[in-house]
């Protein structure tokens, strides 16, 4: 008698690739949470894990380039303002009394008016109750403080009999001198070289090793500006721009330093006469001076970071593929039959959730580089305690 035989019906191939399409995606999704299945990710293909590998560092990637791309030049005169906001009013405010014109035009700053000169408008001779600076124009005002003179050292106070009994030994109220601003014109000169030459040389001009003055430095190219430096101790904040970024959106626009109370650098005319809208006013011009001249620098900057960021990414995730590689050896270990290839795959498998979670950053920007770097070491180190760790029978 003949024997039968039964013939297999095979799927389709769509319905094959079907099947393959969901098993890969499951794998996919169970390798964002499944420490194994990231080792289980070895035997899939190599272009699969550098795919990923590439994909997460992006993503990783993606609130740094944010921050760093919407940055703009106007958070200088966010809070603390350190009273920039009087003392750049005041100071627009002495350009129009000495009718002198700091006037940007075809990407350069020029110096006219009645006054001639900056030199002319604020020469050395100026009267300065605390200093006399290098032509430098000065924002001062007087405060009244409280000196408790049982504060002093003993040394100070353990005189002789001799001291004359009008010396104050109870709290009493004294004016002290405050400037806050000094504005320097650099003319030609490179802000850099005379920020060094003439400010932080030379004593008699701010800042000193004890007062903390903010600082504006401006010059033909562009200008600098520094929140509270002191001689011995870095500055709050600090911002460097150049007049040529104001004319990235309009080539013919002009704008004069001694008009923003009235007229923007953008040339849009406020209204208001009161005091407040006039401050309110300057203030708003100089928000745009800021952000466009730190324009270009931003966008220079940004690509720099970006460049670093994704070079910091990357050899993480190789330094990461090394330490599984590391871990896994030894002459007993069980998965040292993992080869130098595989534990790259074991690792870049491992990336994407801690990149997806790296996006928390975006509630913390300033701590957003740190987060993919702590998330992704600290999963990859778990993963070689845990499913990596060598298992011996009794």
């Amino acid at each position: 008698m003949a024997k039968a035989y039964v013939v297999k019906q095979q799927k389709p191939k769509s319905d094959q690739r079907k099947q393959a399409f969901k098993e890969n995606s499951l794998f996919f999704l169970k390798s964002l949470i499944s420490n194994d299945t990231c080792v289980e990710a070895r035997k899939k293909p190599w272009y699969a894990a550098v795919i990923i590998a590439l994909f997460s560092i992006l993503i990783a990637m993606i609130v740094v380039v944010y921050s760093a791309f919407t940055t703009t030049g106007a958070t200088f005169l966010n809070t603390p303002l350190y009273n920039l906001d009087n003392s750049l009013v005041d100071f627009d405010q002495t350009l129009v009394t000495k009718n002198l014109s700091l006037t940007v035009s075809d990407k350069l700053m020029s110096i006219t008016g009645g006054s001639a000169s900056w030199e002319a408008a604020f020469p050395t001779t100026t009267t300065l109750k605390q200093s006399n600076p290098n032509n430098a124009y000065v924002h001062e005002f007087t405060q009244t403080v409280i000196i408790d003179p049982r504060t002093t050292s003993s040394a100070a106070t353990s005189s002789s009999s001799s001291v004359s009994s009008s010396v104050p030994t109870e709290p009493y109220k004294t004016d002290k001198v405050v400037v806050d601003l000094a504005v320097y014109w650099a003319g030609s000169t490179a802000i850099d070289d005379y920020y060094s030459t003439f400010v932080w040389k030379r004593a008699g001009d701010f800042p000193t090793a004890t007062s903390k003055t903010n600082i504006i430095v401006l010059n033909e190219t562009g200008f600098a500006a520094y929140k509270l430096p002191t001689s011995n101790t870095a500055q709050a904040s600090k911002i460097q721009g150049k007049w040529d970024s104001s004319w990235v959106n309009d080539p013919t626009r002009v704008f004069d330093l001694k008009s923003l109370a009235t007229t923007s650098s953008h040339g849009v005319t406020y209204t208001g006469s009161t005091a407040a809208d006039l401050s309110n006013n300057t203030i708003a011009a100089w928000k745009e001076i800021f952000a466009d001249g730190y324009e270009t620098t931003k966008v220079k900057s940004a690509w720099i970071s970006t460049g670093i960021y994704f070079g910091v990414y990357a050899g993480l995730t190789l330094i990461l593929g090394l330490t599984v590689f590391l871990m896994t050896r030894g002459k007993t270990n069980p998965f040292r039959i993992y080869t130098f290839w595989e534990c790259q795959k074991i690792a870049y498998w491992a990336g994407l959730s801690p990149a997806l979670l790296g996006l928390f950053g975006f509630l913390a920007p300033s701590y957003a580089p740190l987060i993919f770097i702590f998330l992704y070491g600290m999963r990859v180190m778990w993963m070689s305690m845990k499913s990596l760790r060598p298992v011996y029978n009794s």
